[in-house]
């Protein structure tokens, strides 16, 4: 497939999921106990290249200071993927239910909202969030 090829969906399948299978946690519950207010909001479309998508984060925290502690809601990390009916995990229906998207859009981050677009990818191709 190429390293540029990789997207969103190679991630999940690959990683996130078998990773988050059962916890019914996302990767970003699992890392930080500390699920506090929105700083940054990124959004991104699921097909894009991840490598274009990591270097388009480096040079947003990079050029706007963005301190390590930053929350920064990316939906593929920070929403339970798995969709297993694990105890305590919400499907990926209940998760939309609950709007988490308007919810950060609504509270203005503090650090800014930024949308990332790659080359394999057209992020307004599919808007469902």
């Amino acid at each position: 497939k190429g390293g540029k090829n990789i997207n969103m969906y190679d991630i999940n399948v690959h990683f996130i999921k078998p990773w988050t299978s059962g916890t019914g946690c996302s990767i970003a519950c699992l890392m930080e106990d500390n699920q506090g207010p929105v700083d940054l909001m990124v959004s991104h479309s699921w097909a894009g290249s991840v490598m274009e998508s990591l270097n388009s984060i480096k040079t947003i925290t990079t050029m706007y200071l963005v301190p390590k502690e930053t929350q920064i809601f990316f939906c593929t990390m920070c929403m339970y993927q798995a969709d297993d009916g694990a105890i305590g995990g919400l499907s990926i229906t209940e998760q939309l239910e609950k709007r988490p998207f308007q919810t950060i859009i609504d509270n203005e981050p503090q650090r800014g909202m930024f949308i990332i677009h790659t080359t394999i990818s057209e992020v307004y191709e599919r808007l469902w969030c």
